[in-house]
Parts: structure tokens; sequence; C-alpha cells
């Protein structure tokens, strides 16, 4: 089958019934050399998805806040509510992503459905909202996890109050350490990941058993009360101490601060490719410095200490402001989501009649729900941006939409001043990348003694 777009219009159902291309095929009608190894195990690439999504690190910090609007109506039926839309999302995406198995993912696959003239600028924006949502989600994890081991220290100590300056401090060693560790030799990131995945769901598991067995019910206001007027950090901490004890309060925070750590590792390595992989086709400033690997631990260092260094100024927001944090949580909402928007809505109108179907498609209702996907994600764009307080002061005020525009029009500025002078989109070069290539050669190599290693086995016995 032609998968290339430049040349002509087929039908969905033609393209179901022909035969598929191999993927080093598939890449080579887009223009692009095969340079990674796809033969990631299915548990890997759920690792790192589930470390970069972490139940335990988005659920935990908002809480508090969930609970003190709506109560536990709001906490039970909003997230199943939300659950829902995000599943149509997730689904939408999953059928562009069969379509285009790229490793670019959003960037890559907006450059096949845009009209070619448009190319570079959806490109453009779908990449930039797309770092700043992973980059100001190393921010929120990060932030989350200071203000847990905060309220661990003040359960040790209760005369002592953690202040904000001590919280930022111990987010900014946080981050720190992040750096470090995404800057290291490549081949500890799959242990790590795999070591996130399993403490994830051994901790969540004896998270949920534990708490159900010693936590007596206590639906009364004046618990309710008790939460808001706690002096931890975050309340889902007085919730810990009154159900199950200081000793398993403290247990139960280990697990989550663990999971917090594994998942802002996560953010930190996703992020920091993306930004190499941008850079390649120079799409950012300071382009060959974030598009350099170093010689040694082969990883784009210059790539990840940017975005730590750029998560860290976003978390100055958390000392000044009293919302910062919830503005800090919509940054990271309405980023994600407008990069999640652009292609969606793209397959839906311009591309509508071009695209070709992968195996993972939604058959009848693949239209019915992109388009339940794309007002889900601008409802949820318009609520995550307004502020949460009436009147609005500069100390109730959500800065969300502050710190996301700044950005957008910075990119396009600098896109419509330097960047269209030669940015086309994704590059179409053929020219091999040492890093992507030694990578590979490397991870073959391990391959092999690997295979070597079970056929000896077998031999054996």
């Amino acid at each position: 089958m032609d998968r290339n777009l430049n040349n002509g219009v087929a039908i969905e159902e033609e393209s179901a019934q022909a035969p598929q291309q191999n993927e080093g095929e598939l890449l080579e009608s887009f223009g692009y050399k095969q340079e990674m190894s796809k033969s990631i195990s299915t548990i890997s690439n759920f690792a790192i998805a589930f470390g970069c999504c972490s139940i335990l690190s988005g659920l935990t910090p908002m809480w508090g806040d969930a609970m003190m609007s709506g109560g536990s109506v709001a906490v039970i039926w909003g997230w199943v509510l939300v659950s829902i839309f995000t599943m149509g999302v997730g689904l939408s995406l999953a059928e562009i992503c069969s379509a285009y198995p790229l490793t670019g993912g959003l960037y890559i696959w907006t450059s096949q459905l845009a009209p070619k003239k448009w190319v570079p600028l959806a490109c453009f924006v779908t990449g930039y909202c797309n770092w700043l949502g992973l980059t100001v989600a190393i921010t929120s994890t990060d932030l989350s996890l200071a203000q847990f081991l905060g309220s661990v220290i003040n359960m040790q100590n209760p005369d002592y109050t953690i202040s904000k300056y001590w919280e930022f401090g111990i987010f900014l060693v946080i981050a720190f350490i992040h750096g470090v560790i995404n800057s290291v030799s490549v081949r500890y990131n799959g242990f790590f990941n795999q070591t996130s995945l399993y403490w994830h769901l051994i901790g969540t598991l004896l998270l949920v058993i534990v708490a159900l067995v010693l936590t007596p019910n206590k639906p009364s206001a004046e618990w309710v009360r008790q939460i808001v007027e706690t002096s931890f950090s975050l309340p889902m901490t007085q919730v810990f101490m009154d159900g199950v004890g200081n000793k398993w309060t403290i247990v139960f925070c280990v697990i989550i601060m663990g999971a917090m750590f594994f998942s802002g590792s996560a953010l930190t390595l996703g992020s920091s490719r993306m930004v190499y992989a941008f850079a390649r086709d120079g799409a950012t400033p300071f382009s060959p410095y974030l598009s350099k690997v170093n010689d040694y631990t082969k990883t784009p260092v210059w790539a990840v200490w940017a975005n730590v260094t750029f998560a860290a100024i976003v978390g100055i927001l958390y000392i000044i402001n009293d919302t910062a944090y919830g503005a800090i949580v919509s940054v990271n909402t309405i980023a994600s989501s407008a990069a999640y928007f652009i292609p969606i809505y793209l397959r839906l109108t311009v591309s509508r009649n071009k695209f070709k179907r992968g195996p993972f498609h939604l058959g009848p209702f693949s239209h019915v729900i992109g388009w339940c996907s794309c007002f889900w994600i601008l409802f949820t764009f318009i609520l995550f941006v307004c502020p949460s307080e009436y009147p609005v002061t500069p100390d109730n005020m959500n800065y969300a939409s502050v710190i996301f525009c700044f950005v957008i029009f910075a990119s396009v500025g600098y896109y419509f001043v330097y960047a269209r002078k030669w940015f086309k989109g994704p590059s179409k070069s053929m020219e091999p990348d040492a890093f992507m290539d030694e990578g590979f050669a490397a991870h073959k190599q391990q391959e092999l003694f690997d295979k070597y290693q079970v056929d000896q086995v077998e031999h054996s016995t």
C-alpha cells in the first residue's frame, strides 16, 4: 500500500484491506531513517508511560482542593466523568498513532495531517505546547514531592512549621537530582523505569488494602473542617493521620514520595528527548547545543538541564502566590491538551479524506469520539484558564494563562522573526544520527548477548 500522503486520496476501507508495510518501509515513505531500535518490550513501554502518568503523584496533591470545592461527590464521580472523556482523547490519539507509528509523536503526526502550507507553524505550536506540558509537569511533580516531604518533617516535629521557602529549596534539590539521573549513562534508564512500575503497582495495592482495613468511617462535617484547618502542606496527609495513625502515615507518604520521584525522573527523561528531537530540526533557540549528545554518557545533557532550569524558574511562582501550585498544574493540563487537540482536529477536518487508518481504529465511532474529545479539551482548557475565586485579586489570580500565553506568543514570535527562514517541519534528511545509531548498535549487541545466554541455558537443560 502506498503510504505517501501526497499521492492522492484513498478511502479508509481500502486502507484497511491493503497489506501493512513494515515500520522501516513506513518511515522511509515519510522521509525518515529508522534510527532507533523498535524492539523495546511491552513492559518497558508501559513502565515509561505509567511513570509519566503516575496515579499516586497525580491524585494525591490536588485531592484537598477537590474535597474542599465539591466534597466527596466531586472527588469520586468527578474522577469517573473525567476518566470517560480522557479515555476518548486517548482513543483518538491512539488511532492517529496507529496510522503514524513514529517516535516523534504529536509533533510528527501534525506534520502529516496539516496542510502543506501550514506544516511548519502547526508543528512549531504543537511542539512547544507539548514541551511546555512536559516541562511544567516536572515542576508540579517535584513541588508535590517537596510538600509531602515537608509534611513528613512536620509530623516528626509538630512544633516546627515548614515554610514555602524551605519547600522551594527542597524542590530545587529534587529537580537537580533528576537532572543528574538523566545526564548519566542511558543504560540505567530501563532499570529505573521498570523499578518505577513495580513501585507504583505494589505501593498502590499496599496503600489501598491497609487504608481500607485500618481507617474508620469519618463522614462528619467536623472531619472535613479538620482537614481544611490542618497545618500540613497537603490535606491528604491529615487524612492519613486520622485514618491509620502516625506510623502508617509515614509509610504511605514514603510510597507516594517514591512514586513522585520516579514520575519526575520519567518526565525529565521524556521532555529532554522531546527537546533533543525538536532541536535537531532547528526549532529551538540554541539548537546546536540542545541537539548535542554527550560523548561519554550518550545523553542530551544540554537538553536535560535546559528543561530542569525552566522547571525551576516556573517553580518560583510557588513562593510568590498562594494559588500558584494550582496555576502550575493548570499550565501542565492546558499545554498538553492543546498539543493533543491539534492533531485530533486536523485528522477530523483537513485530513478527514486523506487519513489512512492503521491496524487500530475506531471504525464508525471515529468521528464521534474525535469531536467529543475536541469539545472536551476546549471545555477543560477554558476551565483551567479561569480564576478559581471571585473577586479576582493579585493573590488569587490564576497565572496559568500568563505562563501559557507568554511561552506560545514567544515561540510564535520566534518562528516568524527567525525560525521560518529555515524551519520547514520535521526534517526529511536520511542522514544518520550518531547518538541514535550508536544507541541502536549497543542495543542490538545487548540483544545478541541476551539471546546467546538464553540459548546456552536451553542447551544445558
